[in-house]
């Protein structure tokens, strides 16, 4: 496979080579539903930290740190907010569109992250919900916080922020995070797709052109 200027070094894949990516690089990416090509400005890169629970409420980092980049759209036909390349729990996933969840939060998906937070399995995909028509299976909850390499992460650093993941049919995933501190002004629900990065992310160039 020829790669083109500025792609990868070597055959790093992109998710161990993304967290390192400056702010302003461009990052062409197929949309894996339509083959459309667009090309991202990348605004920072970013850190989840995964939390775990050691009491009724104290939480933890816990070791698990995923990397994200937050890029935004040069063509605004395809995407006019935040998008977010990210890699969950070993799972890899490009979120097209970041919408609010409103004043009534993650409320309403509420009971059933509380469903799969008692399964005594909690096995990945056990428990089903619905979003916009269609049936998405949880795949992991829990808190994290956010810290970017330059400016302001998607969320502020300090907050603890709830988040569920679920995937869809055709590779579909979405991605919704509840803050738990400055209420409903951050929650926000991710759309896009369980992917190969290395298959969806065709060009890489950083801002002096390499």
């Amino acid at each position: 496979m020829n790669m083109k200027v500025g792609y990868r070094a070597g055959d790093t894949p992109f998710k161990e080579r993304m967290g390192s990516l400056p702010p302003n690089t461009f990052v062409t990416v197929r949309d894996p539903s339509t083959a459309h090509e667009v090309k991202l400005q990348v605004v920072t890169t970013e850190v989840l930290h995964r939390l775990k629970r050691f009491g009724p409420n104290d939480w933890r980092e816990c070791g698990d740190e995923w990397p994200t980049l937050l890029c935004v759209s040069g063509d605004k036909s395809w995407s006019t907010t935040d998008v977010m390349i990210a890699v969950i729990a070993d799972k890899q996933y490009l979120f097209k569109v970041r919408a609010p969840l409103g004043t009534e939060g993650a409320t309403k998906v509420a009971p059933y992250a509380q469903k799969f937070d008692h399964d005594f399995n909690r096995e990945p995909g056990s428990v089903s919900m619905p979003y916009k028509g269609k049936d998405f299976k949880l795949q992991a909850i829990g808190k994290w916080q956010v810290t970017a390499q330059t400016g302001e992460s998607h969320f502020p650093e300090s907050d603890q922020t709830r988040f569920i993941i679920a995937h869809g049919e055709d590779g579909l995933a979405i991605l919704i995070e509840d803050d738990e501190e400055h209420g409903s002004r951050y929650d926000s629900v991710w759309e896009g797709w369980l992917c190969d990065l290395d298959g969806v992310v065709r060009d890489v160039l950083t801002p002096n052109g390499e």
